[in-house]
């Protein structure tokens, strides 16, 4: 018996539920017969127009997965010059490490080469002035009694021994042109001194009429360096002070009987326009 209920229970739901359905049926086609032409003409557009917009959508959602996959693309890129350029500029910084550091090996090599050529010059002499074709064919003779004018010697008294000796080695000049100088290598140091100082002595050097000038052979480094006092050595001058070059590049200028060695030219502007303004200042009161 409660089985015989159950089964007729549910013959009723299911009746009901199929009389539900065909009433909404029927609810919806009268609905539709009730609904005037404008409405369903709006209701198709706005059906259509919404399908127009789901296609739409889809294009541009594809549009968009393509511009993120371009965008993830491009921001890998990025990343790998990123990766690059850091890389390279580490690389450079390392560079220029090594630069700097070389910079410096070669700015101290240099100065130790110079002062190597400059050792080996050291009992080198010039002798600048002296016409081609004095010598004749020998040139250590003509050096000879040159060193016996310059030294006052006797024929007699030994004089300097040279290792060697020769004129500049550039083709010979035209007559009109300036001589090549002569460039000796005297075996002691000592003889080189002397020499210097008894032409320092003598004051004007001739020789067969014609002047000549003797001086140490510096190297081009040493030449140049001298070369920055020319303006300084030439306004001292001009104003009477007693001013030299010692070796290798130093100016010594003498003031008020006082000896003032500069290292550099900037130096020695700065030195000597204080010296001089303070010796400008104390000649009233001393004329006083």
């Amino acid at each position: 018996m409660p089985q015989t209920r159950s089964r007729r229970k549910k013959q009723q739901g299911s009746k009901l539920e199929m009389s539900a359905k065909d009433v909404s049926k029927s609810t919806t086609a009268a609905a539709d017969e009730d609904t005037p032409g404008w409405a369903k003409c709006l209701i198709a557009n706005f059906n259509k127009n919404q399908l127009d917009l789901n296609a739409k959508l889809e294009e541009i959602n594809t549009s968009v997965h393509s511009i993120s996959k371009e965008f993830k693309e491009m921001n890998d890129r990025v990343t790998a010059a990123e990766k690059r350029i850091s890389d390279l500029e580490d690389s450079r910084n390392e560079e220029n490490c090594t630069v700097q550091t070389l910079l410096k090996q070669v700015s101290t090599l240099a100065v130790r080469v110079d002062m190597l050529e400059a050792r080996s010059r050291m009992n080198n002499i010039r002798i600048i002035g002296l016409k081609e074709g004095m010598e004749v064919d020998n040139l250590m003779g003509l050096l000879d009694r040159l060193f016996r004018y310059i030294l006052d010697l006797e024929e007699s008294d030994t004089t300097p021994e040279v290792e060697r000796a020769h004129r500049a080695l550039r083709p010979r000049p035209n007559p009109e042109d300036p001589p090549r100088m002569v460039v000796m290598r005297l075996l002691r140091w000592r003889d080189k001194l002397k020499l210097l100082m008894a032409a320092k002595k003598k004051g004007s050097l001739s020789w067969d009429g014609q002047p000549f000038y003797i001086r140490q052979d510096l190297t081009s480094e040493v030449r140049r360096q001298r070369a920055e006092y020319n303006e300084i050595i030439e306004e001292l001058k001009k104003q009477g002070v007693r001013v030299g070059v010692l070796y290798p590049a130093r100016l010594v200028a003498t003031i008020d009987r006082k000896k003032c060695i500069f290292e550099t030219p900037e130096e020695a502007r700065r030195g000597l326009s204080r010296l001089l303004q303070k010796t400008r200042a104390s000649v009233p009161d001393s004329a006083t």
